[in-house]
């Protein structure tokens, strides 16, 4: 893991909307309350390939958002899934093998 970042923010008026850079990293991330990305729900667990693209993440609740940045070839070590496949997307780690097999969602 090259770094963490904690974003909290509990006095939500309006949707919270926070810029995604690219910054050459995939990255683990845990939302305490869902979000919307280009039309697409992310959940609570979500596993970010490598950000190209500037993108905005809108979240309408209060929450807590803990992102680990992680080194680029280490999505290799971490699932089968291809550094490619994730450029500028993502996956809920609810789907892959190995977090269903330690239960990580819980």
């Amino acid at each position: 893991m090259s770094s963490i970042l904690v974003i909290e923010n509990y006095s939500q008026l309006d949707n919270f909307v926070l810029p995604i850079f690219a910054n050459g990293s995939p990255t683990l991330v845990f939302n305490t309350a869902k979000a919307t990305s280009s039309n697409k729900t992310i959940n609570n667990l979500t596993l970010y390939g490598q950000t190209a693209k500037p993108k905005e993440l809108f979240i309408k609740n209060d929450f807590t958002r803990i992102a680990y940045f992680l080194y680029p070839n280490a999505l290799n070590s971490f699932s089968n899934i291809g550094a490619k496949k994730l450029t500028d997307g993502s996956t809920e780690l609810v789907f892959l093998k190995q977090a269903k097999a330690h239960n990580l969602q819980e």
